[in-house]
């Protein structure tokens, strides 16, 4: 091969690809970060029965699950919004959204 002649450009099936590689890769490292946050989750909602803050009816993982996918989307709800809401509304919102499905009663 001689380097005093340009490479021809990637065929359109390479690029193709290519991208789809890149893409696979994308979507494994969201499903990765995705089940550490699941399990993150899991452990937290198993401490809490531990410390008997959460009923042991509650399925940990499967509860782990449902607040990380709806934090996320309840997330991304807030911060595409024209009118954004203050963060302290959105906190509290989501605290008390997550004591509800783990069924955690105040204590006071």
């Amino acid at each position: 091969m001689s380097t005093s002649q340009p490479a021809a450009p990637p065929s359109r099936g390479r690029r193709t690809r290519e991208r789809l590689v890149g893409d696979a890769e994308a979507v494994r490292h969201q499903r990765i970060r995705t089940d550490n946050q699941v399990r993150g989750a899991t452990k937290n909602v198993t401490r809490g029965q531990a410390l008997g803050r959460v009923p042991p009816h509650i399925d940990a993982e499967l509860c782990g699950a449902l607040l990380m996918g709806g934090v996320s989307q309840a997330l991304h709800s807030a911060l595409r919004r024209r009118r954004k809401l203050p963060r302290e509304r959105v906190i509290g919102e989501l605290q008390r959204f997550m004591q509800r499905v783990l069924c955690i009663q105040d204590r006071g």
